[in-house]
């Protein structure tokens, strides 16, 4: 069978998103090699929301094809674009920290008032190192996450990239057309997910996934509404593999969450 001898943690990276599609838990740099993720990883429902540490691995490119040199583009940090997170404290409530026991989606503890940090001095190394794409220069000046309403990440999925769009609040793509734009813009060289924080918990909570050629794909649980240019073309479920792997993930989360509750 595909899963004997897979570990939970190979599973879980393998097949589930973190949030909308795999879990990106990764450990070390990984190549680009230009390949638009297939259309099933988008299935496996996002753990109850992003890591930082998701999102804070570097990635090494490596140019295969014009859509890889796009990608590279994008990761690349752009020179004089150095930032600062000013009052922007989006990611503190967004993303989840597990070193503290923060769960995606609330607000951290240790945010003060003024969106500072309580504990800037003893924040957790993943904090420190994390930088959105607004932070590594990708993006305009007036595109800082409390003023797109979304933060913004490329994610590393093996050996392919996607864009990461975290919405502060379920509207916030549909009501922002530089969000759209910026999807537009990604979505030719590499899959756009499209998530916000409503229901964390809920494994089957809905998320969007945009694909080259005009294609998106809603995805629920263990069905797929695939749709082109506007008009919903097909409903299907997932191949069994994907179920099984699927639900060995939503156990292995159900046991980190736990966890993380009782830190």
């Amino acid at each position: 069978m595909f899963f004997a001898g897979c570990s939970a943690q190979y599973i879980l990276n393998t097949f589930s998103n973190h949030p909308a599609g795999r879990v990106e838990r990764e450990r070390s740099p990984r190549s680009l090699t230009g390949r638009v993720a297939p259309s099933w990883v988008t299935l496996l429902g996002h753990s109850q929301s992003a890591s930082l540490r998701e999102h804070s691995m570097p990635v090494e490119p490596h140019p295969k094809g014009e859509s890889a040199r796009s990608a590279t583009a994008a990761i690349e940090p752009t020179a004089g674009k150095d930032r600062a997170c000013g009052s922007c404290s989006l990611c503190c409530t967004v993303l989840r920290v597990d070193e503290i026991a923060k769960l995606g989606g609330t607000p951290c503890q240790h945010l003060r008032p003024d969106n500072g940090c309580g504990i800037y001095d003893q924040r957790p190394g993943i904090c420190r190192a994390y930088r959105c794409l607004w932070l590594r220069g990708k993006l305009r000046d007036e595109d800082r996450p409390d003023r797109l309403g979304a933060v913004l990440d490329l994610v590393a999925t093996g050996p392919d990239l996607r864009l990461s769009i975290r919405q502060a609040s379920p509207d916030s793509y549909d009501r922002s057309p530089r969000l759209q734009e910026i999807a537009e813009d990604f979505r030719t060289f590499m899959p756009v997910r499209i998530t916000d924080v409503d229901d964390v918990l809920d494994p089957d909570r809905p998320f969007r996934v945009l694909l080259p050629g005009g294609e998106e794909q809603r995805v629920a649980g263990e069905e797929i509404r695939v749709i082109r240019d506007g008009i919903e073309v097909e409903t299907r479920r997932a191949p069994w593999p994907q179920r099984v792997a699927r639900r060995i993930a939503l156990r292995w989360r159900a046991t980190k969450l736990r966890r993380i509750g009782s830190g």
